[in-house]
């Protein structure tokens, strides 16, 4: 382990906030292999660890989502398949938003975004980030839009919080008025099937 990634990881596993995950993240948008090795460490047993890379991952996202490939987009979406951590899940439906939707379109990854959006068990920003990764698909994949309008129509609102709802409205209002731009078209290599058998 190079010297700059033994101090990366011991930021990693104190006490971290904007300040830190800046410091970090600036590193990170000009060093290809480091990004590569703080992305790894979302997987770490370690959760303080795993949870403040992804949050540093998070923000690199945010700044360029071209700066996360292809083949970490996918370990992404099948580490959300399998975690079971809240907070780790936030930010990890956060980072996916924030990248092209991997092609082909994980049916499981739908039906878990449908199952985090409806469950009062889940925290109000995953299940708001579940429905807006649900809304990307849209995006690219018109026939879609049909069933998620469907169900945010019938939800009960008496479940969720006022947050949830507002978002619902407001993309409930989108669905309706085709006004969803496809900001979030995939880069990556353009496929005939969207969804896997």
């Amino acid at each position: 382990m190079s010297e700059d990634s033994n101090f990366i990881r011991t930021v990693l596993s104190g006490n971290m906030g904007k300040k830190e995950v800046e410091m970090i993240r600036s590193l990170l948008l000009h060093d290809a292999e480091q990004l590569e090795y703080v992305f790894s460490l979302i997987f770490d047993t370690d959760e303080k660890i795993a949870w403040h890379a992804a949050w540093v991952i998070e923000k690199v996202s945010e700044h360029d989502a071209n700066l996360i490939s292809e083949d970490n987009n996918r370990q992404l979406v099948g580490f959300v398949l399998r975690n079971k951590h809240q907070g780790l899940q936030r930010l990890c439906l956060s980072i996916l938003f924030n990248l092209p939707v991997c092609l082909p379109v994980s049916v499981e990854l739908i039906n878990l975004c449908f199952d985090q959006m409806l469950s009062t068990r889940q925290s109000v920003s995953v299940q708001v980030l579940s429905m807006k990764y649900l809304n990307n698909i849209c995006m690219i994949e018109k026939d879609f839009v049909p069933e998620l309008k469907v169900t945010l129509e019938n939800v009960d609102d008496t479940m969720y919080s006022a947050g949830l709802k507002a978002v619902k409205k407001h993309m409930l209002k989108s669905l309706t008025s085709g006004s969803t731009t496809p900001d979030n078209i995939p880069k990556y290599e353009k496929m005939n099937k969207l969804f896997e058998k």
